[in-house]
Formats: C-alpha cells, sequence, structure tokens
C-alpha cells in the first residue's frame, strides 16, 4: 500500500482546504494546480513518512574523493548506486577540498550500513582504486531541524516575494 502512494495521482491536493486557506474560488486553485502540475513545476504529491516507526533511524552522509579517470569502474559504481535502494541520492560536488562526491543514504542501524558497504567491495574490489578517500556521517538525534526540500522552496519563494514587495 505504501509504494502506491508513489504512484502519479495517488495523493492529490485537497482543492476546498486549498481554497478555503487562500481565500480563492474554486476554479482559480483548480487552475493554479493544473497549470503547476503541467508545467512541471509540480512534480506531484507524495507522503511525508516518519521513517522512525518503520524502523529506519540512520541517515548516512559520505563525501569521497573519486578517481574519475577510471571511467569503466566509476560508471560500474554509480550503475550499481542507481539501484541500490539505500542511496537517497548520489551527486557531483565542488568545494575547496579534494571531495567530489556526496552521497546521502539510509539504513535501519550502523550495522546494517557496514554490512552493505562491505558487500559493495566484495562485489567490486576496485572500489579501493576508485575512492581514494573518504568521511562519513551518521546524522543522529537530536535533529535541529529537518524540512523537505519542498518546504523549503515554498519559505525561500515567500521570503524573496516579501523582499521584492518592501
Amino acid at each position: 500500500m505504501l509504494e502506491s502512494l508513489l504512484t502519479p495521482g495517488a495523493l492529490e491536493p485537497n482543492v476546498s482546504e486549498i481554497k478555503r486557506q487562500t481565500g480563492l474560488n474554486h476554479a482559480t486553485v483548480q487552475s493554479s494546480l493544473d497549470f503547476f502540475k503541467e508545467s512541471g513545476a509540480v512534480k506531484g504529491f507524495s507522503p511525508d513518512l516518519d521513517l522512525e516507526k518503520f524502523g529506519f533511524n540512520l541517515e548516512v552522509l559520505t563525501v569521497f574523493q573519486a578517481d574519475m579517470s577510471n571511467k569503466r569502474i566509476a560508471d560500474k559504481f554509480f550503475d550499481s548506486v542507481k539501484s541500490d535502494p539505500h542511496f537517497i541520492y548520489a551527486s557531483g560536488v565542488a568545494g575547496a577540498t579534494n571531495w567530489n562526491v556526496l552521497s546521502r543514504q539510509l539504513f535501519r542501524d550502523v550495522d546494517a550500513y557496514l554490512a552493505d558497504i562491505q558487500g559493495y567491495y566484495n562485489r567490486m574490489p576496485e572500489l579501493y582504486e576508485l575512492i581514494q578517500d573518504k568521511a562519513v556521517f551518521y546524522a543522529r538525534k537530536p535533529l535541529y531541524k529537518k524540512e523537505l526540500y519542498s518546504r523549503t522552496a515554498i519559505n525561500l519563494l515567500k521570503k524573496e516575494k516579501n523582499h521584492l514587495n518592501k
């Protein structure tokens, strides 16, 4: 059932509630929602799960320096990342250090994470060539702030609008 909540159209906004909150008429709310969806500005509506209630208590953030000169090894690794359900994302990163990849993963606990990483190295011994250096961080309680990306973007847009209207 949870997976079905991720299918397009499974969760739709409550037009009457939006109308009540904004004071806009039903047609305006509906046409605005249609515009946002059709333009791609809003990609969909999804559930906000309490991950701990499902036993996912560990978020792992890793920065590493990958030797991207060996494209075959890099491609093999990133192809495996794409199919690994633990990865929330993996992306290139630039900054004042040699780190060039950032990843964010979800696990039940540290033991599950360590077993998963060991499995990668067992399946792909060439990872020792690819990953030159890394730093691993375990996000844990207390969380001082955790916000959905969409909520953060909406808050920033509101702040910019208020700033422009002054």
